[in-house]
């Protein structure tokens, strides 16, 4: 199965919950077998296997209540990380009753920085629990390697790095905290390293919800803030405390250190004279968190992230500043002098002053023009949409769009902000160009504001899109780019016109939106309405831009229509000097011509053109990856392997250098050329790029998304080319039961599914049991007119099917000459042709009437 260009998400673990005896818990637990008191115990070596699911493969910790074990979960083909009680500590109902405790905890928590917990189970005379695995160990480990200048020998890694470890840490931890629960026990030992990087927050052995009085009892000596070790109550604030600790040590390489002067406790400063202002607002951060007082610390890691946003961007200082600074020192070191060190503070303030009176207020305005588009109500009132709609991953869809438009709106702010500065404060650009600049800002900005209304009601399918929705916002390179901007044809001079075409792209932004978001009936609706409007507005670029979104929103429900209005927008935008525009016509060409009409000679010219126009501007890094990605999907279903593995390649390679690591379109190319090198004879090696996708997608995504089962089945897919029909079939019903709740019945995914099944019964000599999933499997391909060849794969199954069992023989041979007909005289096909041809000929088959060709 290939992903179209809208696709694309990762599974999880099912969770089936189960009651767990002697306890009044309310929490998951999973026995494979009632578990009898004189079962045996299983002997946790690598190759046992827990539970008939989880096998065993090497001890990755070990701690006072049990070991962690990193295992391969046999039924969704992943691994996982498997922590078993100790004996003795499973034999004490409180620690059963912890255990489950911390399991119901972790689960009311979903976000890339806190570890997911998946089940707590009960078998092989064992308790345990199944969480995400950390192959790269713990925060502890790689601060005693000196991977972050911890007393090791090696140097400190660079800020940036130390910077994108410290807002995990805090972004996990706020996720904590916005959820009403207090950790109690954050320390290196327990922030884990994943496979992509990131680190993630585990261990809620200890965590009590906020308003809970209970005081500690454990915990790690070194990192509990003082009020803990006095025995006091621990709450959010003591969690900042040890944040505090953990950052101190990783920014700056050392544990925190206090002084004692006049009987008050204080931080060690921990940066240098000549520190950065970046590492002297850090070293500020830190300094708060450990405030002694818990009254003077931030209220919660949530304010941490945004302390740690603004001294990321702390600039150098000014001249006034630095004066500010010395004359301080100087106030310091010679008392006699303080009358001149007042005066040069007195002449930098009325200074300072008189630059901030004259600083022009519109370049404050940026902040009122983003003013409630995501503020903390919008955020609010979209959590509560995405939740209300109950899907398994609405919680991972809500905070990774708010990762990306909060990150988006402070870069247009600054974007806005350097923009004004540069015609009205510095001097150094025209009005003009900030009139070109500004437009193009408002512009984008509209399209934020559109699909943050239309988080604010999402109904289940904006959330299983709202992630790819709102990757998909256009940068804001374009409105930097001032030899862009003034190559444009311009905007027109007559007020009345120019109000037109700035209304006419605001709606654009907004019909993009509602598309990206997955609302295409309604887009295109929103899109007829603005066509019939255009004939009003004299200005071609926006009359190409009509006609393109018009052509995109066409280009599946009715391809040839959509050919018509994308090339009219491609030449139009050719005559508007747009070549933005030209390259995403050219793009949508290729699918609308090749993909939906199977003219692919036609979409070779058009594949030609895009990449010519995309050279040409250069940069446009995530059109370039769909586009590739798209071209390979068009060379893939015709069967030109080598093509479609080079052009998968391609955009493996622009997604991986310069789309976030957790991006959906970086992983949508790497999952399919997993599949066209499994359907080229090379399943081995597809397997790596299968998990590499599923692992992506999963953490851009969320759990239980459709298309994380999609790429779950696409591993069964592989698996059944090598021969482990058993595994393979595990993995197809596995994403079955995640589409039975997100999808209909008739959905093309379970086409494939049932299709895979099918196969692997047919491999193994169980011809009756392929026949029912071939069956369905032919229904849904036929009725969605999925691929001819896909169609003709399902005939030719199921016609060997009926023949091997004896069931329907004169069917089997209607069957096998339909399947044939469905591949057709396409070269790519000669090798399926000729395999229907032997098998006929084998069983020396006549010419069946054609009535009972698709009779199922």
């Amino acid at each position: 199965m290939t992903d179209d260009p809208s696709q694309s998400r990762p599974v999880s673990p099912a969770e089936s919950p189960g009651p767990e005896p002697d306890s009044e818990d309310e929490h998951t637990v999973t026995t494979g077998v009632a578990q009898r008191k004189d079962a045996p115990v299983l002997a946790l070596a690598a190759g046992a296997v827990l539970d008939a699911r989880y096998q065993i493969e090497a001890v990755i910790g070990e701690g006072g209540s049990g070991k962690v074990f990193r295992a391969w979960d046999r039924v969704l083909g992943e691994p996982v990380a498997v922590k078993i009680l100790h004996p003795a500590r499973a034999a004490e109902k409180s620690w059963i009753k912890r255990l489950a405790r911390e399991v119901k905890v972790a689960r009311a928590i979903r976000h890339p920085n806190v570890c997911r917990v998946f089940d707590l189970g009960r078998a092989d005379g064992h308790w345990f629990v199944t969480m995400e695995l950390a192959a790269g160990g713990n925060l502890r480990e790689m601060l005693r390697q000196g991977g972050a200048g911890a007393g090791g020998e090696k140097p400190m890694r660079p800020l940036a790095e130390r910077l994108v470890d410290a807002r995990d840490l805090c972004a996990g931890l706020a996720a904590i905290h916005a959820v009403g629960i207090v950790h109690r026990d954050v320390t290196p030992q327990n922030v884990l390293r994943m496979t992509d990087g990131r680190l993630v927050i585990s261990d809620f052995g200890l965590a009590i919800e906020s308003d809970d009085n209970t005081t500690v009892h454990g915990g790690t000596p070194a990192y509990m803030p003082p009020e803990a070790v006095m025995g006091g109550r621990s709450d959010l604030r003591s969690d900042v405390w040890q944040l505090g600790a953990i950052l101190h040590e990783l920014l700056f390489g050392s544990r925190p250190q206090f002084t004692r002067t006049d009987g008050e406790i204080s931080l060690t400063w921990p940066s240098a004279a000549e520190a950065t202002p970046v590492e002297e607002e850090l070293a500020r951060l830190c300094r708060d968190c450990l405030a002694p007082d818990p009254a003077l610390r931030p209220p919660t890691a949530v304010a941490v992230v945004g302390r740690l946003a603004a001294a990321e961007v702390a600039r150098p200082r000014s001249w006034s500043a630095r004066i500010w600074l010395r004359g301080r020192a100087v106030y310091r070191r010679h008392p006699r002098l303080r009358l001149v060190a007042m005066a040069a503070i007195v002449a930098v303030v009325a200074a300072r002053a008189m630059l901030l009176v004259a600083r022009p207020a519109l370049c404050k305005g940026g902040s009122e023009k983003i003013m409630g588009i995501w503020d903390p109500r919008t955020k609010a009132l979209a959590r509560h949409a995405f939740m209300a709609t109950r899907k398994q991953y609405a919680a991972d869809a809500f905070w990774n769009v708010n990762r990306v438009i909060e990150s988006y709106l402070e870069s247009w702010l600054g974007m806005y902000t350097e923009a004004c500065e540069a015609t009205h404060a510095r001097g150094e650009q025209s009005s003009e160009v900030l009139d070109l600049r500004m437009s193009c800002l408002n512009e984008r900005l509209s399209g934020v504001k559109a699909l943050s209304e239309i988080f604010v009601r999402a109904d289940g399918d904006v959330v299983g899109k709202a992630v790819t929705a709102a990757g998909s916002i256009p940068t804001l390179d374009r409105c930097g780019d001032i030899k862009l901007l003034r190559s444009l044809v311009q905007p027109p001079d007559d007020a009345k016109l120019r109000a037109r075409v700035d209304h006419a792209r605001q709606r654009i932004a907004e019909i993009k939106a509602t598309r990206d978001a997955g609302r295409l009936a309604e887009a295109l609706k929103m899109a007829g309405s603005l066509v019939a409007e255009a004939g009003h507005i004299d200005y071609p670029p926006v009359q190409a831009e009509i006609d393109a979104i018009q052509g995109e929103l066409e280009t599946v429900g009715d391809p040839k229509r959509a050919e018509v209005m994308l090339e009219r927008a491609f030449f139009i935008a050719e005559a508007a000097r747009d070549d933005d525009l030209k390259a995403e016509s050219s793009a949508y060409l290729i699918e609308a011509i090749g993909y939906h009409q199977g003219r692919y000679a036609d979409a070779e010219r058009w594949i030609q053109q895009t990449r010519a126009t995309l050279r040409r501007i250069g940069g446009h890094d995530r059109l370039q990856c769909w586009v590739e990605n798209n071209v390979a999907i068009l060379y893939h279903i015709q069967g030109r392997y080598p093509e479609a593995i080079a052009a998968y390649q391609r955009a493996r390679a622009i997604g991986e250098a310069s789309l976030p690591p957790d991006d959906p379109d970086t992983a949508r190319p790497i999952g399919n050329l997993a599949m066209a090198l499994s359907e080229a004879g090379r399943p081995g090696e597809a397997l790596g790029y299968n998990q590499r996708a599923v692992d992506i997608l999963r953490k851009a995504l969320g759990a239980g998304h459709p298309e994380v089962a999609m790429h779950v089945s696409n591993r069964g897919e592989i698996l059944n080319a090598l021969g482990r029909y058993d595994e393979a079939r595990a993995l197809f019903n596995a994403a079955i039961a995640v589409w039975k709740k997100e999808l209909p019945a008739d959905h093309p995914y379970y086409g494939d599914s049932l299709n895979g099944i099918g196969r692997g019964y047919l491999e193994q000599g169980a011809p009756e049991s392929a026949l029912a999933p071939l069956e369905r499997a032919l229904a849904i391909r036929e009725k969605s007119g999925g691929e001819p060849s896909q169609i003709g794969e399902t005939r030719f199954l199921l016609a060997r099917a009926l023949w091997d069992s004896g069931r329907d023989r004169t069917r089997a041979g209607a069957l096998a000459l339909a399947a044939k007909e469905a591949y057709g005289d396409k070269a790519p096909w000669h090798d399926k042709v000729a395999a229907i041809d032997a098998w006929i000929a084998k069983h020396r088959l006549a010419t069946p009437p054609r009535a009972l060709a698709t009779r199922h």
